[in-house]
């Protein structure tokens, strides 16, 4: 058993303890990222966090959303944007907390919403702002904005798993809602059971096994994996008491779709596999979409 530096970022628990846990560690900008089971909640993280100079690297415009957001998943917006259309009425503002390079901005006009992004990254904001024409702020403008504006809704879409510390930046934000305001949050289950998730891990152990596995050089861009009980229990932990309207957790086969002949097959299989129901047991899959009211 080993420690971190810092607590679980989930449950932020140390008590039950902490073990390395695959992938084990990478290497990056010069630093040793290392990933640790929480024995309380079983989430697992990256500790330690990246410094300021290494996020700046991470996610700059063309080092991060250049390579990952060129099309930007423009349907997974036009889904999420007509999702909250559904469930929200009237001329509502939007903030979009990490809104990229504002593709999901523009879906979210074309509902009627009043939208306005945040990001980390300056060049990214102007690309988001150009392509949106909504406001877009960086973190620093966001943060000097005075504790009176508010707003009716704030989206976190892939996000969480970037923070540092995800609750204090959870809490920060629902400070920043209206009474009664909504949160609509989407992100990664990268420790839920999925047939990706058992083939990948199944692989890996082989590999570990044989002594093949290469030593890792990836940035540290998820800071923790959770299941979907532990990512859910996650929102119930925060200062502000939220009620939970919509949960779902479903399959898109990522990192294997689209990626090579047989991956492509597994990653069909389990978007299959996890559409059918299973009394009793955890719902497969690895994503979830949830929508929360701040009471």
């Amino acid at each position: 058993m080993t420690s971190p530096s810092r607590p679980c970022p989930i449950c932020n628990s140390s008590v039950g303890g902490f073990y390395r846990h695959f992938p084990w560690s990478t290497f990056y900008n010069k630093t040793f990222y290392s990933y640790y089971k929480c024995q309380s909640c079983f989430s697992v993280f990256v500790d330690p966090v990246p410094d300021a100079q290494t996020l700046k690297l991470m996610y700059s415009k063309t080092a991060y959303h250049d390579p990952y957001y060129r099309i930007n998943s423009s349907d997974k917006g036009v889904s999420s944007a007509s999702f909250l259309r559904s469930r929200l009425f009237g001329p509502l503002s939007v903030l979009d907390y990490g809104c990229g390079v504002g593709t999901f901005l523009s879906q979210l006009k074309s509902q009627k919403f009043i939208p306005c992004g945040v990001e980390f990254d300056l060049n990214t904001c102007e690309i988001a702002h150009q392509n949106s024409h909504c406001l877009v702020m960086n973190i620093k403008e966001f943060e000097e904005q005075g504790p009176d504006v508010k707003y009716d809704v704030i989206c976190l879409r892939d996000v969480l798993e970037h923070l540092p510390s995800p609750a204090d930046t959870m809490n920060s934000l629902l400070c920043r809602l209206r009474p009664g305001g909504y949160i609509f949050v989407e992100g990664p289950l990268e420790a839920n059971h999925s047939l990706v998730y058992w083939t990948s891990k199944g692989f890996d152990f082989i590999m570990t096994v044989l002594g093949l596995s290469r030593p890792r050089s990836h940035p540290p861009y998820h800071l923790y994996f959770t299941n979907s009980c532990q990512q859910l229990n996650f929102f119930f932990r925060l200062h502000y008491r939220v009620n939970c309207l919509h949960w779902r957790v479903y399959e898109t086969g990522w990192p294997y779709a689209n990626n090579g002949f047989m991956r492509s097959i597994v990653a069909n299989l389990a978007i299959h596999l996890a559409r059918l129901a299973y009394f009793g047991l955890p719902r497969l899959g690895n994503r979830f979409c949830g929508l929360f009211q701040l009471y």
